[in-house]
């Protein structure tokens, strides 16, 4: 296992697992298990810097902190916030700061307090893994569940129903031409009916955890 340290630039690799067995599932059940045990070591999640000039940390078990004018503020329960854990920050084109959690969902962020009653408007899966705006202006929500678009108060979700490979949604990315990346557990597809690439195609493991395009 090797970790990254410092400042990491937008694509680059924050940590690599190897692990040698005989028959690959094998491999991939150790992976996995091995980046469980880092993320309990070293248990910060995310680190966000948005407009106001604030740091916005998410941590796995210890909560949700905002740096801002040289002080920590950490959120609790009586800011509204109902998770230890912050999976995924995201600051929208309207300035509402949007949290993931591993166990309660989506949140909203605004007037000072959270708001955890957005999942009332259809999300399928408390684990949040990925926070993403389209040009549209449209919220994207990767979960455990299936891949949800939020638009004007409304939910509408994606899942192997609809045509996704797998329903546990690692990442979702929009490249320059707008066209939707999804990552999942079993390879990575566009949104729109695409095949899935996969292993078939020449990925070396259908884990994908992260999609980026320049």
């Amino acid at each position: 296992v090797a970790h990254a340290k410092g400042r990491l630039a937008v694509g680059d690799l924050a940590v690599v697992v190897a692990a040698g067995t005989p028959h690959r599932d094998e491999a991939f059940r150790a992976c996995r298990a091995l980046i469980e045990v880092v993320k309990h070591q070293a248990p910060i999640w995310k680190q966000e810097r948005f407009a106001d000039g604030s740091v916005w940390i998410g941590t796995q078990g210890k909560g949700l902190h905002r740096f801002r004018s040289g002080k920590f503020r950490v959120y609790s329960e009586a800011d509204g916030y109902l998770s230890k854990d912050a999976s995924a920050i995201f600051e929208d084109r309207h300035g509402t700061i949007w949290v993931g959690t591993l166990d309660r969902g989506l949140g909203r962020f605004r007037d000072e307090r959270f708001e955890f009653d957005v999942a009332g408007v259809g999300l399928t899966g408390n684990v949040v893994s990925s926070l993403m705006e389209d040009r549209e202006g449209n919220l994207w929500v990767g979960t455990d569940k299936g891949l949800s678009r939020l638009a004007e108060g409304k939910v509408l979700t994606y899942t192997t129903a609809q045509g996704l490979a797998a329903d546990n949604v690692r990442s979702v990315h929009s490249d320059p031409a707008g066209m939707l990346w999804v990552a999942t557990g079993r390879g990575v597809q566009t949104l729109g009916g695409a095949r899935p690439q996969s292993t078939e195609a020449g990925l070396s493991s259908n884990e994908v955890l992260s999609t980026w395009s320049g």
